[in-house]
């Protein structure tokens, strides 16, 4: 069982990296090798932070098994304010 604290852990380090790497437009497979991370957990991440508003996907020019990872205006916020 994954323990919240590293889940939301994983979820802040998934967005320091995106913003780290935007303007390189990293896609979720980028991200994860970044991070060490094995490409299911970092494509769950992916998903849970997409539905949560903090990121969107885009297909990366009409490749259909490719995103590139953008930080929405509502997870730059969450950023800043856990950097505080």
């Amino acid at each position: 069982m994954v323990r919240i604290d590293e889940t939301l852990e994983s979820c802040f380090m998934f967005l320091k990296k995106v913003k780290e790497l935007e303007d390189q437009e990293p896609s979720i497979l980028e991200i994860g090798k970044a991070l060490g991370w094995n490409y299911p957990k970092t494509n769950n991440i992916a998903k849970a932070l997409e539905k949560m508003g903090f990121i969107e996907l885009q297909l990366y020019m009409g490749l259909p098994r490719k995103f590139i990872v953008k930080l929405t205006e509502k997870g730059r916020c969450i950023l800043e304010c856990i950097s505080e």
